[in-house]
């Protein structure tokens, strides 16, 4: 097993916190951009069925226009 602590850099007391700080505040941001996708096709879903009439044709529009912009824009950065 290797031993992290022997390589890190050396910090204060200070840098250290800051640090620690940086690291939740960032998993926090992941964790925050993770949760968007789902709570919007879940909300789209349902915000378009209750607001359409008695025609659902348009009920999924919302998730649709959301994957097919993750297609188009962030298709391009697959591993093919």
């Amino acid at each position: 097993m290797v031993d992290l602590a022997s390589n890190s850099i050396p910090m204060n007391e200070s840098e250290h916190r800051i640090a620690k700080r940086n690291v939740l505040l960032l998993a926090c941001a992941q964790a925050t951009g993770f949760a968007v996708a789902p709570i919007s096709m879940a909300i789209g879903g349902l915000a378009g069925h209750y607001l359409l009439g008695d025609d659902k044709t348009f009920a999924t529009l919302p998730i649709t226009v959301y994957l097919l912009w993750a297609l188009a824009f962030l298709g391009g950065f697959s591993d093919k």
